[in-house]
């Protein structure tokens, strides 16, 4: 009788280790070759591929650039459109620098006109950065909160966040207190965007996903540019930018679910009322292999 192999978790951490350095080499390789507007597509595939990016250290290096390397020229506005993306065409045809994940992206910043931010050149490419004041305690800049912050609905939002993520009570509690900072320090600089319930957790999933792989400031400046972009529709204070996927959700509801739709209707609970907005707002961290049937 044949003796049976044993597993050795050794072997899987070797073997994993190793397929995390090709991946990360084959993202290195693709950015340093590829103009940055086809780069940028590639990473945008590779997020879309069955099984997703599979490293958190790769999600670092393709969520930041997504996120802040800028495809067009530093003096390109980039003043977020109605959908809540870049507006502008792309003119730049140069290469992709080669940026490690784990180094701040530093340089000879210069103001955009738009925003607070700054922008950065770091071996002939464009990235944003994060908001030039820094958020100290209990307010944005020093002085008195701006309505924006919506602090009270924030921290009860923050103190029922994370559960899952950092069983450890301690830990739990600086990365909560790390979530509301960096929403606040964004928020504070962005006066037209709006704090509204399910932000945190998508700040908290992102910090969760990358802290660990990218300075600090380059977290507060991929967050700043996640809500100030692709999450502008869901911050602003005028809602009918989103008016049209909240009705969505009403329908589908009334397909999957008319019980529930008719209840919601009947208190007065219907898609005008932006009840469905932290549904949507919240579903990029949601997993649907972990929902019931």
């Amino acid at each position: 009788m044949g003796k049976k192999k044993s597993h050795n978790p050794q072997v899987s951490l070797n073997t994993q280790d190793r397929k995390e350095r090709v991946l990360l080499n084959e993202v290195d390789r693709v950015r340093a070759t590829l103009p940055t507007p086809a780069y940028l597509a590639w990473c945008r595939q590779q997020c879309r591929k069955r099984g997703g990016l599979e490293f958190d250290s790769v999600r670092a290096v393709i969520w930041r650039d997504l996120l802040l390397l800028i495809p067009q020229a530093s003096s390109t506005s980039l003043t977020p459109s109605s959908s809540g993306v870049f507006s502008g065409v792309n003119n730049n045809s140069g290469r992709a620098s080669s940026v490690n994940a784990g180094a701040s992206i530093a340089g000879n910043s210069s103001s955009n006109s738009n925003t607070t931010t700054t922008s950065s050149t770091v071996s002939g490419r464009h990235f944003m950065l994060a908001p030039s004041v820094p958020y100290a305690g209990g307010t944005g800049d020093g002085g008195a909160l701006s309505p924006n912050c919506h602090l009270t609905v924030l921290d009860c939002d923050i103190k029922r966040s994370l559960w899952h993520l950092y069983p450890n009570d301690t830990i739990r509690e600086e990365k909560r207190q790390l979530v509301k900072s960096l929403i606040m320090r964004c928020l504070s600089h962005r006066p037209q965007l709006h704090y509204y319930q399910g932000l945190h957790e998508v700040v908290g999933f992102v910090e969760y996903t990358v802290g660990a792989h990218v300075p600090r400031e380059t977290l507060v400046a991929m967050v700043d540019q996640l809500l100030s972009q692709h999450f502008y529709a869901f911050c602003h204070q005028n809602m009918k930018s989103c008016e049209g996927i909240l009705h969505g959700v009403h329908f589908a509801l009334k397909v999957q679910c008319p019980e529930l739709a008719a209840m919601l209707e009947e208190l007065q609970l219907g898609p005008g009322t932006h009840f469905a907005l932290p549904w949507v707002i919240t579903w990029f961290t949601h997993h649907l292999a972990e929902s019931h049937p």
